[in-house]
């Protein structure tokens, strides 16, 4: 998407169709106005640090639209995507709540929409706003859970396993029909790819082969098309697959 040509199309809380699906659904005309104000709302080109780990936050970050890269460090030194924020994912609140620095640096994938939100004001807004504050403790729960999930599966799962569960999330949540197949809009390199699942990139193009060999997905420049989902999810039980 051209960076250029969405510049000045930044969308206000009124309007924005992923609110919905945020802590800040169901929210009246009037509650919507106070939060619209206290935004400050920008369009990032991709590629672009929003914050960096060991930073102290100054308040969170909406997505409205795009997607945003959450990556750390691990114990030897090796970058680790540790998650994808889509829109209506609010960025930096449990730093914010529990007044630790980041932990993960944040960088734009694509063109992506932010609004900030200033620390007092956030909180502010939290105390006025039960039914908020009930909702984000979901979502936390929710990140909580998830990040359970993968370090069991980085201690208990081989990688082919962690690497085709990933695609199967991907397929529904980046998942884009086309004439050859579902492409996953995912705006990653190979290298990033290995990042997510804690692999190395040798093993992660080993089990891409295996899975190109056998029809089920091709391979593109940061993308990746899935031609068959229900054999790409039968590869999980192929005792021959999962090498």
């Amino acid at each position: 998407m051209d960076y250029s040509s969405i510049k000045q199309n930044v969308q206000s809380c009124f309007v924005c169709s992923t609110r919905a699906g945020s802590i800040f659904s169901d929210l009246d005309h009037s509650r919507i106005e106070v939060l619209d104000r206290m935004t400050l709302k920008s369009i990032y080109p991709g590629g672009t640090v929003v914050f960096v780990e060991d930073d102290q936050p100054r308040g969170v970050y909406c997505i409205c639209s795009g997607r945003v890269k959450l990556s750390g460090y691990s114990s030897d030194g090796r970058a680790v995507i540790v998650d994808i924020a889509t829109a209506g994912n609010v960025l930096g609140v449990k730093e914010l709540l529990s007044g630790n620095p980041y932990n993960l640096t944040a960088e734009t994938l694509v063109p992506t929409q932010l609004c900030f939100i200033r620390k007092d004001d956030f909180l502010g807004f939290l105390n006025q706003n039960g039914d908020v504050c009930l909702r984000l403790v979901e979502e936390l729960c929710t990140k909580l859970c998830e990040a359970h999930r993968k370090v069991s599966d980085a201690a208990l799962k081989r990688s082919y396993e962690r690497l085709v569960e990933l695609l199967l999330r991907l397929y529904k949540s980046h998942g884009e029909p086309t004439s050859d197949g579902v492409r996953l809009n995912i705006n990653l390199s190979q290298e990033e790819l290995a990042e997510e699942i804690g692999v190395s990139r040798r093993t992660l193009t080993r089990a891409l082969t295996n899975l190109k060999r056998l029809g089920i997905i091709e391979c593109r420049r940061r993308s990746i098309i899935v031609r068959d989902r229900v054999a790409l999810e039968n590869s999980l039980t192929s005792k021959n697959l999962l090498q």
